[in-house]
């Protein structure tokens, strides 16, 4: 039976790049949070599903890490370039993380009194926005 997303509209079964394209806030569909596995094509998808499994076991680890930080910095929050510092942990394992701990909504973008997001410049002068625990 076909199961779709209240969000998108997409396909919520068999799908594996559906967590990848829709942040589903309708539903709960992010409660089991599979690998994050970018494979962009049929050929490149097979290397990404590896990796994906290479890491399994870390990524529990690297996510309780990302979140300690943030929660750390309290109010003031971090921007990924600050939790990859912090952790001295690439973007590339970060990032995964960081989009997982926003999906179980254990936190969430900081914003300010009139609700816009709470953004702070990088080392390359770009600006980032700052996550604070939920």
């Amino acid at each position: 039976m076909s199961e779709r997303c209240l969000f998108c509209g997409g396909e919520t079964r068999g799908d594996p790049h559906h967590l990848l394209v829709c942040d589903g806030r309708q539903g709960r569909i992010e409660a089991e949070l599979p690998p994050l596995v970018s494979g962009s094509t049929p050929e490149t998808y097979g290397t990404s599903a590896a990796a994906a499994m290479s890491i399994e076991e870390a990524r529990a680890t690297q996510r309780g890490l990302v979140l300690q930080a943030i929660r750390a910095a309290g109010p003031h929050g971090c921007t990924d370039e600050e939790i990859q510092q912090a952790l001295d942990l690439d973007g590339s394992s970060e990032r995964p993380r960081r989009v997982e701990l926003a999906k179980l909504e254990r936190i969430k973008i900081a914003r300010d009194a009139t609700g816009a997001a709470i953004k702070r410049l990088t080392r390359t002068q770009r600006r980032a926005v700052v996550w604070v625990a939920a």
